[in-house]
């Protein structure tokens, strides 16, 4: 993706996120790969309003420019989150011309709605936020990096650095440890 200034590239593309009432609102990020690889790019986040043809970068307010995930509220085009590599979660209300910190839990991968919970893969553990992104609260603490979320039928998945699957089979249900993998690190 084309875009930033001295026409930068995106280099490996992290994020994607569509608004699908209108799917020529895009948004995307670049940074880093799964794991650590590379190439390292610091492009931040880019919105198209034209179906991808342009780009134009958005980051007022984010303070590093790697962007693993973002998620676009499907109800309100301008609502959208954006989970940082080292950073945490950055929340913008305007179509991100703004961002502001919502929650500074370390690198932050992926989101899922469940429901009407929004739940964040981040380097404190599973976190949620019931007022989409505005305010977090971390519901399952990891001592591993959470990289991965999956949900389906009320079911919550989450896979960790070092291996461990974390499971919790409803939202008043406890998390358990289903799967650990303990050679990995």
């Amino acid at each position: 993706i084309p875009g930033g200034p001295d026409n930068v590239q995106s280099g490996k593309m992290q994020a994607l996120a569509i608004y699908y009432a209108n799917p020529s609102i895009m948004y995307a990020g670049g940074g880093l790969g799964s794991g650590d690889e590379g190439p390292l790019t610091e492009t931040g986040v880019l919105k198209s309003v034209d179906g991808g043809t342009t780009w134009t970068p958005i980051n007022s307010g984010l303070s590093e420019p790697i962007v693993n995930t973002l998620w676009v509220d499907q109800t309100n085009p301008n609502l959208v989150l954006a989970g940082l590599e080292n950073k945490g979660i950055f929340t913008s209300t305007d179509g991100g011309q703004t961002w502001v910190l919502a929650a500074n839990l370390g690198s932050t991968s992926e989101f899922i709605l469940t429901g009407t919970t929004l739940f964040a893969a981040t380097a404190s553990g599973v976190a949620q936020s019931a007022d989409s992104g505005v305010t977090w609260s971390v519901v399952q603490p990891t001592s591993a990096r959470v990289r991965a979320l999956a949900a389906a039928g009320g079911v919550i998945m989450a896979g960790l650095d070092n291996g461990t699957i974390l499971r919790r089979a409803s939202a008043t249900a406890p998390w358990q440890t289903v799967s650990t993998n303990p050679g990995r690190l």
